[in-house]
């Protein structure tokens, strides 16, 4: 765990760097750590990353379960590449030590692996850490789906495999059934039968909040924070 100090380093650090500006060079890092944060509002974020959930985590430094840490929030997005996989990145910063002192070095998007059923929810920077560069979106194989729909109010079209249904707000939503090699599932969809690409999977409790409460409720629900315990938030890398 980082010493109480590194707060009025950074502080410090970063007064100076706004006023005189600094740069630093991977070679002077004595060590450095990444931060996984809540995405800034300057921020920009890739068009193709999705916001798949946000975390509130409680004890963000699973190995001092002792220390009274304050939650941390932040944001997971992810998007489908072409082998039908998702790939989830956090928003993070990235500190090191140079010349004895804490300075940011630079803040983006990281690459995380996250995992999550019914009851847990566990998030990990990969190792070593990867930031966000060149996407490869994929748009799967639209395919006839032959069993019952996850939502009744899906509506079939004259093109197989594509669905639709009218939101609260009245708007028309398309979905397809697509298939890659070693998954398939329904995900956004273009009105003329192809998948978003690089979409994330549907979320079925989202679209029922979507058709019977309009775009605000199904946006609440995906910005509502999930709380979550023994998530890590600070890496050395």
């Amino acid at each position: 765990m980082l010493k109480k100090t590194r707060t009025i380093y950074i502080s410090i650090i970063l007064i100076l760097c706004f006023f005189t500006g600094c740069t630093t060079s991977a070679e002077s890092y004595q060590e450095s750590y990444l931060t996984l944060i809540s995405v800034p509002i300057d921020a920009s974020i890739p068009a193709v990353l999705s916001l798949d959930c946000i975390l509130t985590v409680t004890n963000p430094d699973p190995a001092n379960p002792e220390v009274n840490l304050a939650p941390a929030t932040f944001a997971v997005f992810g998007y489908t590449n072409s082998s039908g996989e998702i790939e989830y990145y956090s928003y993070a910063k990235k500190e090191a030590v140079v010349n004895d002192a804490w300075v940011q070095v630079e803040e983006g998007f990281y690459r995380v692996e996250m995992h999550r059923d019914s009851n847990n929810i566990s998030v990990t920077l990969t190792t070593p850490a990867v930031r966000f560069n060149n996407a490869d979106p994929g748009s799967g194989t639209v395919t006839a789906y032959e069993d019952v729909l996850p939502l009744d109010f899906y509506t079939p079209t004259e093109i197989p495999g594509l669905y639709s249904f009218i939101d609260a707000n009245g708007n028309n939503n398309f979905r397809v059934y697509a298939t890659f090699e070693t998954n398939s599932n329904f995900y956004p969809a273009n009105e003329d039968g192809t998948m978003v690409s690089g979409a994330l999977p549907v979320v079925p409790e989202y679209d029922a909040l979507l058709q019977s409460g309009g775009i605000n409720a199904a946006a609440l629900f995906l910005a509502t924070p999930i709380a979550c315990t023994n998530v890590q938030v600070n890496y050395k890398v």
